[in-house]
């Protein structure tokens, strides 16, 4: 406990630091701000007019009155409706990995659940108040719970009643609560705008600021139930709908492990597969078959030979030889709190899944300068100054958040140019004013 409370004490002191090196850096850049433009999408953006009678999704999805629109959100969760009376049982007799295993299908179930989001029309666009009992905001009315076998099929319903082809999915960052997550999704939707159904995956963030490292342990390790829920949705929904990912922060851990764990370049606990394992895999007809050929002391960190296939059957099915077009449109990766070096291979890994992968990166974001110095110095993928440059991602640099976004950390869905650009990203036959064409190159 004292150490947790160090590092908690650690991370406060990284913020205090980082702030007063925030305010004396990005003076210059408040005068100067900038947003990289997309490429292929001119220099001008979206314009107002654009955003003001850009197409929107259709009743239910979204549903306008005098005072509020309502969003009908789709929620995924894998954190604990109530929490355990005691912890899990010490299994002295079983190998740590299987000890490791069974403590992730020992965990959270995941949950599924349609929300009505109801945000009120005055509004301004990029700003997301929760209500409560100090301030009117962003309210929800309705929430009907579901189970895997129908909401999927529900989803698809909604997905034809909106008119769209595009699904978005949502994987919130660092010390957020469910209630905040699904509030920030449906406001994203609402002020990109969002043409389709909007998912939210909600992973399980204790939603305290001196929590970061218990965070950083669940989204590093409980990323399957994302796993399972794109593997659903690219499996349940039309073959023509497209999917897009937009993950936030440490989010990004999440999103980036269960798309390697699809693709088999690491296991269902996080670890790198070995380079034995992966050319396996490259000629295997069916997952078994790797395990069924490969000694029992060689197969990473879950022992037996069949352990993956029998425990994690959707494993690998993301693998380059299953995979005839990409399962998913758009990757969008807003301020990955992610340690450059790995960032670089776990992206390096999953380029041949997505259509587009866009990365979002600021040298004035205060969170992932105190998040580098909590890591020792080493540069998080979504600060600007880490340089990525990886072949087939781009890179979109903000200078500056704008007042709607203190920390410099939240400019997805604070900053109406990225927001512009979010839209572009996803509904990429849109006509940008004044001639400029925004059609994707």
């Amino acid at each position: 406990m004292n150490g947790m409370f160090r590092y908690g004490k650690g991370i406060a002191a990284a913020l205090t630091l980082s702030a007063v090196a925030f305010v004396l850096k990005a003076a210059p850049q408040w005068l100067f701000p900038y947003v990289d433009p997309l490429p292929g999408h001119g220099e001008a953006g979206m314009l107002i007019d654009d955003y003001l009678t850009a197409p929107r999704a259709s009743p239910p999805v979204r549903e306008v009155l005098d005072a509020a629109t309502t969003w009908k959100v789709a929620v995924v969760t894998n954190r604990p409706m109530v929490q355990p009376d005691e912890p899990l049982p010490f299994q002295a007799t079983k190998p740590l990995s299987e000890q490791v295993v069974d403590a992730i299908y020992r965990s959270a179930d995941t949950h599924f659940q349609f929300c009505d989001v109801v945000i009120p029309n005055n509004r301004r666009r990029g700003t997301c108040p929760v209500q409560n009992d100090k301030q009117p905001g962003i309210a929800f009315r309705h929430i009907e719970q579901s189970v895997s076998e129908t909401f999927f099929p529900q989803l698809e319903t909604l997905r034809q009643q909106s008119g769209s082809q595009d699904i978005l999915i949502f994987i919130h960052g660092f010390n957020v609560r469910l209630p905040e997550a699904v509030a920030r999704a449906a406001q994203v939707a609402e002020d990109m705008p969002f043409a389709g159904p909007v998912v939210v995956f909600s992973w399980n963030s204790q939603a305290k600021t001196l929590a970061y490292q218990q965070d950083e342990h669940s989204a590093e390790r409980h990323f399957w139930s994302l796993a399972e829920l794109l593997h659903g949705l690219r499996t349940n929904l039309a073959p023509s709908c497209k999917l897009h990912v937009v993950a936030h922060s440490m989010g990004n851990r999440v999103t980036l492990r269960a798309i390697n764990a699809l693709t088999g370049t690491i296991d269902p606990v996080g670890q790198p597969t070995d380079m034995f394992v992966r050319a396996r895999l490259q000629s295997a007809a069916n997952v078994s078959d790797v395990f069924a050929a490969i000694d029992s002391t060689r197969t990473s960190i879950v022992n037996g030979t069949h352990e993956i296939p029998q425990r994690f059957p959707i494993w690998a099915s993301w693998r380059e030889r299953n995979v005839s077009t990409a399962p998913l449109a758009n990757l969008i990766l807003a301020a990955p709190d992610v340690d450059a070096v790995e960032f670089r291979q776990l992206v390096g890994d999953i380029k041949q899944v997505c259509s587009g992968i866009t990365v979002y990166a600021s040298e004035s974001d205060l969170a992932l300068e105190a998040s580098r110095r909590v890591h020792g110095g080493r540069y998080r993928a979504g600060d600007a100054r880490a340089n990525l440059d990886i072949e087939g991602i781009t890179v979109i640099r903000v200078s500056v958040p704008g007042s709607n976004d203190l920390l410099g950390h939240s400019y997805y869905g604070s900053h109406p140019q990225v927001l512009d650009q979010l839209h572009q990203l996803t509904q990429p036959l849109r006509r940008i004013t004044l001639g400029i064409s925004a059609q994707r190159q």
